[in-house]
């Protein structure tokens, strides 16, 4: 089938094991995929390190991601109003502006915090000038208006200096406050991409402290992401939870670990492994406080390992709740829809009490999930006190690789049921403009699983390659109505001044956003597949508002057509054609319907 130009752009993106763009490397010359003898859209020059592809052909792996999303339908998506739109000044082709948020608190004296953004692959000329050191971009929270740049100490190409950005209050006691900026594949003592964490005075950028690895080691990714962990020494200040995903444990190369630093000395508090590593689990993905679960009175941690195998296939994932005490295992979580490539327990958040049993709770995400090869995704709300999901959550508009429920944070609450609610998003969803893919969404839920609101680029890019939503944050309230805003990071976008996806950031008031879904407008062709899930037929029923050509077509999730049920010319009104599955494998398969002047496509499963 034909693959459109705007599918192919980034499509460098999706080819790599750990979906982030942080792992990428642009290369000196265009890639030269091919697809059905065309070829690629030079801007998909972005290829993995080797070491990071998925556990199987690249060029397979690639062609699948392009024919699926070549099969989607564009799907409506709610326009609200941004309360800010950032632009890095400092824009470069594939910069990564948009990868991390977060409200850093008022450094310019205004009473209102400030937001700042990174852009981890963006060239640096402060302290020293290097190519692709990566950047952090702050705007006033009153205005909106850019403050300054900081940068790495020690700038170093390559370095992904700003992964993550986290708020450290007024540490040096100059009256402005601060904030933890990782480079999580600096070189340190001779090794490559072990990686380093600054805390960056907020007045003027200088060094106030630094740590390393204790353990460090190459590819170890220290710092690549993260938390922020409650007071687990009882001075009254939380810690922080470094991610060093990339480390090797018992011998093991990447099973991961999880460090915790004291949030006053910046010293070593826990170094934190699996209760059952694993080769490349990437355990201590991200972390977050998870409040007191074994009611020892020290919060404790959750965090995840998204690629680990079990027994269910490869890259499956779990989560685990650990002791903020000592580190031991208190919970380990498996997915309830546990798949090959799920990718379970990549975003790990605390959500406090919302079920009601005086534990708290936990959320994750698993943007691999329900069913392999698919990336419809999904997102859970955890008991604390049992380790069951009790909330499932899908994206409204579910899409074959929309990777719902890649990130997930914990937004204080809302609706005003005295709850957290959670913002997930979607960042390969269509947002609904003509010819996009890979546009992206935002979702805010309560955390009973009510949509609250939705969130879609303001500007969708014709070329489609924005990952809105590729970074979110819950930020502090700049607009004063009580509740926190948004920030969303679009790592891809094209700013109308700044060169090709250089990327941008929003800021969107969450008071303007909290109001119901505006029921979707009603399918042009009515296409509907029954019953679904099928083991032996099914019924595809659609209908044509003119006479004209009407093409019924199934593909596997590779993209091949495996059955046409209808090819011709139809007269206005109701049709009804027969799928016959016995001959197909399990799994899930997309039914398209094309005329001549529309296209629309259902998902339908099969079973044995």
């Amino acid at each position: 089938m034909e693959i459109p130009q705007e599918t192919s752009a980034f499509a460098g993106y999706l080819g790599r094991r750990h979906f982030r763009p942080h792992l990428l490397r642009p290369l000196e010359r265009p890639v030269s995929y091919v697809v059905n003898s065309r070829p690629l859209h030079p801007i998909a020059r972005f290829l993995v390190h080797p070491h990071l592809t998925p556990p199987m052909s690249r060029t397979l792996y690639l062609t699948a991601v392009l024919v699926a999303f070549a099969l989607v339908a564009p799907l409506a998506g709610a326009q609200v109003a941004p309360l800010y739109t950032f632009d890095t000044p400092n824009a470069a082709d594939g910069g990564g502006f948009g990868i991390a948020l977060a409200s850093v608190g008022d450094l310019d004296g205004d009473g209102v915090p400030e937001v700042a953004v990174s852009a981890p692959d963006e060239d640096t000329d402060i302290n020293a000038s290097v190519a692709d050191a990566g950047q952090v971009h702050v705007y006033s929270g009153a205005t909106g208006a850019f403050v300054r740049t900081y940068a790495s100490p020690n700038p170093e190409t390559d370095a992904y200096f700003g992964d993550a950005i986290l708020p450290a209050g007024d540490r040096n006691g100059d009256g402005t406050p601060d904030f933890y900026v990782p480079a999580s594949r600096e070189t340190v003592g001779g090794l490559g991409n072990v990686g380093r964490v600054y805390l960056l005075s907020g007045a003027d950028g200088a060094e106030l402290a630094s740590f390393t690895s204790p353990n460090p080691a190459v590819e170890g990714e220290f710092g690549f992401d993260l938390g922020r962990l409650g007071d687990l020494t009882g001075d009254g200040v939380g810690e922080v939870g470094v991610s060093a995903r990339g480390e090797t444990v018992n011998g093991l190369p990447q099973a991961g670990r999880l460090y915790v630093f004291d949030g006053v000395a910046d010293t070593l508090v826990l170094a934190i492994t699996s209760p059952d590593p694993l080769l490349e689990a990437g355990f201590g993905y991200t972390s977050d406080d998870a409040g007191d679960i074994d009611g020892d009175g020290t919060p404790d941690i959750v965090t995840g390992a998204p690629f680990r195998d079990t027994a269910v296939g490869d890259l499956v994932g779990r989560l685990y709740i650990v002791s903020g005490a000592d580190g031991s295992a208190i919970r380990t979580i498996d997915s309830p829809n546990a798949v090959t490539l799920g990718g379970f327990g990549r975003w790990a958040a605390g959500l406090g009490d919302v079920t009601g049993d005086g534990v708290p709770d936990v959320a994750t995400g698993a943007n691999g999930e329900p069913d392999q090869g698919t990336y419809l995704g999904r997102a859970y709300v955890i008991s604390g006190a049992t380790g069951e999901a009790v909330v499932e959550l899908q994206s409204p508009d579910e899409q074959l690789f929309g990777f719902f429920g890649e990130l997930v944070e914990a937004v204080p609450d809302l609706d005003g049921d005295g709850l957290d609610d959670l913002v997930v998003s979607a960042r390969a969803e269509d947002a609904g403009a003509e010819m996009t893919v890979l546009t992206g969404r935002v979702y805010l839920f309560s955390s009973t699983g009510v949509l609250l609101g939705t969130l879609a680029p303001p500007v969708p890019d014709a070329d489609g390659v924005q990952y809105f939503g590729y970074g979110i944050a819950p930020l502090d309230d700049l607009d004063g109505d009580g509740l926190p805003e948004i920030g969303v990071g679009a790592f891809g976008e094209n700013p109308p001044e700044g060169p090709a996806n250089s990327g941008r950031a929003y800021v969107f008031p969450s008071g303007l956003t909290v109001s119901a879904e505006p029921a979707p407008e009603a399918s042009a062709l009515g296409l509907s597949i029954h019953p679904n899930p099928a083991r032996l037929s099914a019924t595809v029923a659609f209908r044509l508002p003119s006479a004209g050509p009407a093409r019924v077509e199934v593909f596997d999730v590779l993209g091949r057509s495996v059955a046409v049920l209808a090819d011709g010319d139809r007269v206005t009104g109701e049709h009804v054609v027969r799928a016959p599955l016995a001959g197909l494998p399990a799994g899930p398969y997309v039914v398209r319907l094309r005329t001549a002047d529309r296209t629309e496509t259902q998902r339908i499963t099969v079973i044995r």
